[in-house]
């Protein structure tokens, strides 16, 4: 079941859905007109792949200072990265909040 759902989408990503005859360039852009899907797979990269590989390389480096006893290096890092991620988490809230004040005190 789960290999069937990720079937769907991985065919999803990489063709460009619906295309009865492909048309337009070879590589394609996302638009459904080509061949090739290349901003879905962009998208997929950039939100399924990179994040499981940043998060891979910190539980190896967690792990390797682990078993070295340095348990300081460890929590110097993820204080680090904890602060790093709730200054993006903060930057996208007030990004969405600014917008939202920006566009109720002038009206479009």
């Amino acid at each position: 079941m789960l290999t069937h759902y990720l079937n769907e989408a991985l065919t999803s990503v990489l063709t460009a859905d619906p295309t009865p005859t492909p048309t337009g360039t070879p590589t394609g852009g996302g638009d459904g007109h080509g061949i090739l899907n290349t901003n879905g797979i962009l998208k997929f990269a950039l939100q399924y792949v990179v994040p499981l590989g940043l998060a891979m390389l910190g539980c190896t480096a967690i792990f390797s200072h682990a078993r070295k006893g340095e348990m300081g290096k460890i929590m110097t890092s993820t204080t680090i990265a904890l602060i790093g991620i709730a200054l993006i988490a903060g930057a996208g809230t007030l990004y969405v909040v600014g917008d939202n004040i920006v566009d109720t005190v002038i009206p479009k």
